[in-house]
């Protein structure tokens, strides 16, 4: 379960800069923090850097505020996409106040990344502490590498334990179905997976009956099939900004909102 570590922090970043200007990230229950319905499209925001190689964290602040005003349903921030691994702590901590405080007033959620770096998991703790204390609406994590499945249920048990805010696995590598359903019957906050394990599509409908509806999926992979998600069922969709790849948030939200308003209004 590798995370793409030992690459040089401006060559994570660049990838995500040429799409500054959109980003986005997922949300079906209701966070016990702040009430706000966890579904839909929830872009995964990119990490601005400046030219002296500090992040830029005025730009991320805009970032939360175009997301704002595009009406996006939630934002996740800081994984994959946003370059975490290349970014110091202070800096995690210091992004999560700026996106927290940037969302105040809106109905967007915030879910912040605790993952650590080198299995340390009083950084993840830190990291998922200071998200609850700034009032973020759920957690995310990546698991640590190169760690059996039961280790990685341990983790996962342990990091319920720390916060009472709903918690998303993002699911990479061989994180199996059977690993995610002895999550979610140990874990009680545990009620999210962001699914980049195997084929997804394949994946779902098997994570939903095995959990009995508790478990719910977010789709990655930059939203490329989100139709095809919808149809099966997906709770959210997690696209990012960079270039070729990406359905880009501007696009995945109006067809969400038509799927789940528009369609359902023709219907009936």
């Amino acid at each position: 379960m590798g995370h793409g570590n030992g690459i040089h922090r401006r060559e994570v970043i660049r990838g995500f800069l040429a799409a500054a200007a959109l980003a986005s990230v997922p949300a079906i229950t209701l966070s016990r923090a702040s009430n706000k319905a966890l579904r839909g499209v929830f872009p995964i925001g990119f990490t601005p850097v400046r030219t002296d190689d500090t992040v830029d964290f005025e730009g991320l602040a805009t970032q939360v505020e175009f997301c704002k005003r595009g009406g996006v349903h939630g934002l996740a921030w800081p994984q994959i996409a946003s370059g975490w691994m290349v970014l110091t702590e202070k800096e995690r901590l210091a992004g999560a106040e700026v996106i927290v405080q940037a969302a105040q007033g809106a109905p967007m959620a915030i879910v912040i990344g605790v993952q650590g770096r080198k299995g340390d998991f009083r950084e993840t703790e830190r990291y998922a502490k200071h998200a609850e204390k700034m009032g973020a609406d759920a957690i995310i994590s990546l698991p640590p590498e190169d760690l059996p499945p039961k280790e990685v249920l341990a983790f996962y048990q342990r990091l319920g334990k720390v916060t009472t805010l709903p918690l998303f696995a993002q699911a990479i590598g061989d994180f199996s179905v059977d690993l995610l359903v002895e999550i979610t019957e140990s874990v009680p906050t545990f009620q999210y997976v962001k699914d980049e394990a195997g084929d997804p599509l394949k994946r779902v409908t098997e994570i939903t009956q095995r959990t009995r509806g508790r478990l719910k999926s977010f789709s990655g992979f930059g939203v490329n099939t989100m139709m095809t998600e919808m149809e099966l069922g997906f709770t959210g969709h997690c696209p990012f900004t960079q270039r070729r790849r990406a359905l880009f948030p501007g696009l995945s939200l109006p067809v969400f909102n038509l799927d789940t308003q528009g369609f359902a209004d023709l219907k009936s």
